[in-house]
């Protein structure tokens, strides 16, 4: 599993530009939440 997450940070959760949008686990995100306004207001 480990690898899957070293390839998601490299193409979906990128520190420059992350894509928020198309990421399948952006509900556990702290960033997407916060940063983004996109939680569970």
């Amino acid at each position: 599993m480990h690898i899957n997450l070293i390839r998601h940070g490299r193409t979906i959760c990128r520190a420059q530009n992350p894509k928020c949008e198309i990421c399948t686990i952006n509900q556990l995100c702290d960033y997407y939440e916060i940063e983004l306004g996109r939680g569970g207001d």
